[in-house]
């Protein structure tokens, strides 16, 4: 009983308070659209604004019309019931309404596929008219906006889709400031619908579960009639994010492959380069100090800066950085490399930037370039190294073996080297060798094609020319009978293949049993074997040419000298290091010019004359066969024969000389061989060696007959000697002990 009490007691005062709203707004109803008679129109508009990209927006419009004016004032049942024409006048009117809002809120912006709004027949949900007793008529529209330069306060050159959308994939954060405007009698709504992928960062509006953001202007009575939207936005997942440092990284090439010309190419590669020095940055773009390579790209696209600045900014203190550590470290030259761009990372890239995917690829290249460098391995040209190692040598290569990279860390920057080596030489079994500083220089280098060799090749010719035997004449008129010997002697050393002889050295980190003539060349070319040590080497050749020239001829005294002129004759050379080999000598020439006496016998009955025997003391030589060639003077014959029976090969000269020859071979250097030469000489010859005596005796007998036939003539006639009487004049004075002076001349 009670409860039924409570609840008719609730009931009433539910009752009693519907019917008092009911009261109320009978009277509240008709004071609004009392006060609103003078408006020509009364529509709630929302706007859907949905970003698909940073400038590219789609726009919805829903417009409840409760009344439009076009020549006449229309309800919203009166809008409903209008023929085509009126519908058409009222559709136009709300184009040029809602245009000039979109217009304001968008200025200098694309309005792309923008219509007149269509009449629906339905009120979306959601979206009900405040006069629930009377539905409006209900208008949708939609267009496209692009956002352009302009809207942004950018310059007519910039291309706003690139360059914002660009932004924003690199993290940036762009601001949007929309002006709002209401028509006189419009009540608007405007809701920003953020994409997935992209969320706002700071809003003046209301935000909604579901990234919309909101914001109402009501301007039913004509008094509010702006506003103002401002949102930033960026992209959740960009391709690049937000950095606070430069990404710049450093790569040498050393590039040998032309070894008569090596170039040093140093590579600043930047990644990420910092821009909010340069300054160039709009206020509405935030949260972007580091941009990758693609960013700098777009902005000398854009025009907010251009090559030159960057390399004025960034590139050039780096720049002055590797000069001066370069120049100042083992390197030890001149160091004044040439600037480029790489175009294909700069100004002639094939994709500069893709604003969808804003990255550092490829990376911004400045070049510095140094042609013809110095490079040294172990303290040598670098060329000699190459043609070493191509002659068969290997070496073990280490960072302190190189006149490059001691100071790299000092620079400040990462950094990579890479040693671009000629074909068929490698360095730990590459041909491009790359190395950092975490990984230094290490390793064997070695050609795939050098020649190898097992034993020395060297040809040494003896050449013992007795050019002639002229008779002693002093020992001939003395009662002897000698003639003395003219031997020109010459030694030519002809060296294929040859171990390092002891005056020349390589460095310890290179291995090379055997050398060869193209290599020996290069050596004394490139300075590796110097002139003291080449001027020391021939010196000891020539003094074992004399040692060996008096063995033979067993003279104790033998002066020699070194044809230096075939020497660097001999050392001439293409010059190509990619072949290095054996087929061209190396010539050592010594001679000597010497005078000996031997004994010969005379006798006019029967007439005869013979010659001493001539003997040579031959012997073979370690690692190299030897020929000696003995030549006699032409007229004279030989009828030779050696103590070992060795072959010995008998023969002419081109000007008619008979010559004897006999050859040692590489493995026969303990043998020795005395040659015993009998000489015979014709008769002419007999005659041109007594010759100077036979015309010394024809002088002498001439001599004589003069002499004597001018005695004869002489002692013939009588000689008559006249003396003159001498007429003396005395003075008086001549044997006087004092002087006495002459008497005065007489006066006359």
């Amino acid at each position: 009983m009670h409860v039924t009490r409570v609840f008719l007691k609730t009931h009433n005062i539910l009752g009693v308070m519907f019917t008092s709203l009911l009261f109320m707004n009978a009277f509240l109803i008709p004071s609004v659209l009392a006060d609103d008679t003078t408006i020509d129109s009364w529509v709630e508009a929302f706007f859907d604004i949905e970003f698909e990209t940073g400038v590219d927006l789609s726009v919805h419009v829903t417009m409840n019309v409760h009344k439009l004016t076009t020549y006449k004032s229309y309800s919203a049942e009166e809008i409903r019931a209008a023929d085509d024409q009126e519908m058409g006048a009222l559709r136009y009117e709300l184009y040029l309404m809602l245009k000039n809002q979109l217009d304001r809120m968008f200025p200098n912006a694309d309005l792309l596929n923008f219509s007149m709004p269509t009449y629906s027949s339905e009120n979306p949900e959601g979206k009900k008219g405040i006069v629930s007793y009377e539905p409006p008529a209900v208008f949708n529209g939609d267009v496209q906006v692009k956002l352009s330069s302009a809207f942004f306060g950018l310059n007519a050159s910039v291309d706003s889709e690139d360059f914002i959308n660009g932004v924003l994939d690199m993290d940036g954060i762009v601001s949007y400031v929309f002006d709002l405007q209401a028509e006189n009698g419009w009540n608007n709504t405007y809701t920003i619908i953020l994409p997935e992928g992209m969320e706002y960062r700071r809003t003046t509006g209301t935000v909604e579960e579901g990234n919309r953001i909101w914001w109402s202007l009501e301007n039913w009575k004509g008094e509010k009639p702006l506003g103002t939207a401002e949102i930033s936005i960026k992209l959740s997942e960009p391709t690049t994010t937000a950095s606070n440092n430069e990404d710049i990284y450093l790569d040498f090439e050393l590039d040998l492959r032309d070894t008569e010309e090596p170039v040093l190419k140093t590579n600043i590669l930047a990644k990420t380069i910092n821009i909010k020095k340069y300054g160039i940055l709009p206020d509405f773009i935030t949260n972007l100090d580091f941009v990758p390579a693609d960013g700098i790209r777009l902005f000398i696209d854009n025009n907010f800066i251009s090559w030159d600045d960057i390399y004025q900014k960034t590139i050039k203190s780096i720049e002055e950085k590797i000069v001066a550590n370069i120049e100042n470290s083992s390197f030890n030259q001149s160091f004044s490399p040439s600037f480029s761009w790489d175009p294909q990372t700069t100004f002639n890239c094939s994709t500069p930037y893709n604003i969808t995917s804003m990255d550092n690829k490829p990376s911004i290249k400045a070049v510095l370039t140094k042609n013809n460098i110095d490079l040294q391995i172990y303290r040598i040209p670098i060329r000699a190294v190459f043609g070493l190692i191509n002659a068969g040598a290997t070496a073990n290569i280490s960072r302190e073996d190189i006149n490059f990279g001691d100071k790299l860390d000092e620079i400040g920057y990462p950094y990579n080297g890479s040693l671009m080596l000629p074909d068929n030489i490698s360095l730990d079994r590459k041909n491009i060798y790359k190395w950092n500083q975490s990984n230094p220089i290490h390793g064997e280098m070695m050609s795939d094609t050098a020649p190898t060799y097992s034993q020395e090749e060297i040809k040494t010719y003896v050449y013992i020319d007795i050019n002639k035997m002229d008779l002693n004449l002093p020992s001939f008129f003395t009662g002897k009978t000698e003639l003395t010997v003219t031997v020109d002697a010459r030694e030519n050393i002809d060296i294929y293949i040859a171990k390092i002889p002891q005056e020349f050295s390589l460095p310890g980190k290179m291995h090379m049993k055997y050398i060869n003539s193209d290599a020996f060349r290069l050596c004394v070319e490139e300075k590796v074997f110097n002139e003291n040590d080449v001027n020391s080497f021939l010196t000891n050749k020539k003094n074992l040419f004399e040692e060996k020239i008096g063995k033979i001829l067993e003279k104790q005294k033998i002066k020699g000298y070194s044809d230096k002129k075939m020497f660097f004759n001999s050392i001439r050379w293409d010059g190509d290091i990619s072949n290095m080999d054996a087929q061209l000598p190396v010539t050592i020439s010594s001679y000597s010019h010497s005078l000996y006496p031997t004994s010969f016998n005379l006798s006019l009955l029967p007439p005869s004359f013979s010659i001493s025997i001539q003997k040579f003391n031959l012997t073979g030589m370690e690692n190299q066969s030897v020929t000696y060639r003995i030549i006699f003077p032409k007229g004279v014959k030989a009828d030779a024969n050696n103590t070992v029976g060795k072959a010995m090969i008998k023969g002419k000269t081109g000007d008619g000389r008979e010559y004897i020859e006999i050859t040692f071979n590489s493995d026969e250097s303990d043998k020795w061989s005395v040659i015993s030469c009998k000489l015979s000489a014709t008769p002419l010859y007999i005659v041109g060696v007594f010759l100077p005596c036979i015309l010394s005796l024809i002088i002498t007998v001439v001599l004589v007959l003069i002499i004597y036939l001018i005695r004869r003539r002489r002692g013939g006639k009588e000689v008559v000697v006249r003396e003159e009487e001498k007429t003396v004049e005395h003075t008086g004075y001549e044997n006087e002990d004092y002087y006495v002076p002459p008497p005065p001349p007489s006066s006359r």
